[in-house]
């Protein structure tokens, strides 16, 4: 299996402004990004073989990842439209 970080400045780096800004301005967003990246760094340990887990916690985990990457990117998407108006 690949180690790639996939944390939010690498997965979202032409919306690394407004990811700052949503850290510091919207708590919904601030929670997903750190859900985010909490889920993130344990599935890192878990593929590095760290904290090993089984392949059925490990893919629900890859699942939920996906999922709080979508709604980031929502969220990222609505606040680049709102600021470029």
């Amino acid at each position: 299996m690949t180690h790639i970080a996939h944390g939010l400045a690498e997965e979202f780096p032409e919306y690394k402004d407004c990811l700052h800004d949503l850290k510091l301005s919207d708590v919904r967003f601030c929670q997903l990004a750190e859900s985010y990246n909490y889920l993130n760094k344990s599935i890192q340990r878990a593929e590095a073989g760290l904290d090993p887990l089984d392949e059925g916690k490990l893919s629900e985990m890859l699942k939920e990842r996906v999922h709080l990457k979508d709604e980031i990117f929502r969220k990222l998407k609505i606040r680049r439209t709102e600021t470029s108006d």
